[in-house]
């Protein structure tokens, strides 16, 4: 048979499609993998949301720290008349006020000093108030006295309230009395611990900050 008796036998024959139960099978393998593709793109983004908030809790955490960091280091003790007054002029689990002196001689009348106020709020957020303050022969002007002060939201995302504790010159804490160091114990700190996790984003894992800044200015010896 020449070919092209061959041909024309072939156009003869009935063309034949897909059965059904082919067409139901392609159909649940495509579906199959469709729905394998789509799982994919899903964890993908979760996975890429994760990340990111937890970079943004990461980024938190380091503001926090360059915050307290630098204020904490430089606090220095106040001579005035007849002792010193403390650095640290007040001590709670959830905030503190401390004073760095700008250009302070003793006997001075008058000097000049930066006060920093960190407290943290139920909202999770570390905000500081920055002022200038008078020093006299009787005292440290109290916070209400400041002078232009600045507040500012210095980090977010705290899980907890009482992120600080106040150590002595052997590395030992300092115990609070309802809720804050006492009066007399102020001038015994040598160093603050901030103890604290830094969320961002609901079911995160959180960045943990545990950190102890030693006071040098305050002539004690302190764990760094």
């Amino acid at each position: 048979m020449s070919v092209a008796a061959r041909l024309r036998e072939a156009k003869k024959l009935p063309q034949r499609g897909a059965s059904l139960p082919e067409l139901l099978t392609a159909l649940m393998v495509t579906g199959l993998l469709l729905a394998m593709v789509a799982a994919l793109f899903v964890q993908t983004g979760k996975i890429g949301t994760a990340s990111i908030q937890n970079g943004r809790a990461a980024s938190q955490a380091g503001n926090i720290m360059n915050a307290i960091e630098t204020p904490v280091r430089v606090a220095s003790n106040v001579v005035i008349s007849g002792g010193t007054s403390p650095a640290v002029q007040e001590a709670k689990q959830d905030g503190f006020t401390l004073l760095a002196l700008t250009d302070v001689a003793a006997g001075d009348s008058v000097n000049a000093a930066t006060k920093y106020q960190f407290f943290v709020t139920t909202a999770g957020e570390l905000k500081v108030t920055v002022c200038g303050v008078s020093i006299t022969s009787v005292g440290i002007s109290t916070p209400s006295s400041c002078n232009s002060p600045r507040t500012r939201v210095a980090g977010s995302g705290l899980t907890s309230t009482a992120i600080f504790t106040y150590n002595d010159s052997s590395g030992n804490a300092i115990a609070f009395s309802s809720g804050a160091i006492a009066a007399g114990s102020l001038k015994n700190i040598a160093s603050i611990t901030v103890t604290a996790s830094v969320v961002s984003g609901t079911g995160q894992t959180p960045v943990a900050i545990n950190t102890t800044i030693p006071m040098p200015n305050l002539g004690l010896s302190s764990t760094s």
